[in-house]
């Protein structure tokens, strides 16, 4: 009787088996770990503390790529473009002791580039991560009177910390959605004429595709 009940025991036991592991086949297929990444985002950027823009404009982009080293940390490389405008109405200046009534249209151009690192919380569907950016950024201050242009341009050193997510609402897709906030520091001296800013302040959101 006993040697029945072990043989029973032990049929079961192989039968279950290969069950448990085509359900955790299964569960892996539907949130497929990626162990490389690529952003291609829209991006929303404001100056902070600046008297040359003031303005958060909408005119930007941003390309991210790197490479899981572990399950949750990963390495990589970016580059960034943005433009901040601002149009300063006719009105009245004093400028080395003269006086000059003109209207004024300020432009900032931002193009930070280096590399990457982020730490990825969770591994499912929804994957939340914090990340940081350092590297180097050139930036190009112009101010448009009538038609000339005086401008000043330079480059300085970058660091930004950011907070961002991934959403992939196709089960067994690499494909999905990226949302991210984040604040950036650059040495980068910008404006022109009788405006100086010594450092450039940013902060803004960005949204795009991840694959």
């Amino acid at each position: 009787m006993k040697s029945k009940i072990y043989h029973f025991l032990l049929a079961t036991t192989c039968s279950v088996l290969p069950l448990s592991g085509d359900a955790q086949e299964s569960f892996n297929k539907m949130t497929p770990q990626k162990s490389s990444y690529i952003n291609i985002d829209w991006q929303a950027n404001g100056v902070i503390g600046s008297d040359f823009v003031s303005k958060i404009s909408g005119w930007g982009a941003h390309l991210e790529a790197g490479y899981y080293r572990t399950e949750n940390f990963a390495v990589g490389g970016f580059l960034s473009y943005h433009t901040n405008n601002e149009y300063i109405p006719y009105q009245s200046f004093i400028w080395e002791n003269e006086a000059l009534s003109i209207e004024q249209q300020h432009s900032v151009f931002q193009i930070p580039f280096g590399v990457s690192a982020r730490y990825r919380l969770t591994g499912n569907s929804v994957r939340p991560y914090i990340g940081t950016k350092i590297g180097a950024q050139y930036t190009r201050s112009e101010d448009y009177i009538n038609r000339t242009c005086v401008y000043q341009d330079n480059w300085g050193f970058y660091l930004s910390p950011e907070i961002g997510v991934e959403i992939y609402p196709f089960a067994q897709k690499r494909f999905g959605l990226h949302l991210a906030c984040y604040y950036s520091f650059a040495t980068n001296e910008h404006g022109a004429l009788w405006y100086h800013n010594k450092h450039t302040h940013n902060y803004g959101f960005r949204t795009g595709i991840t694959f």
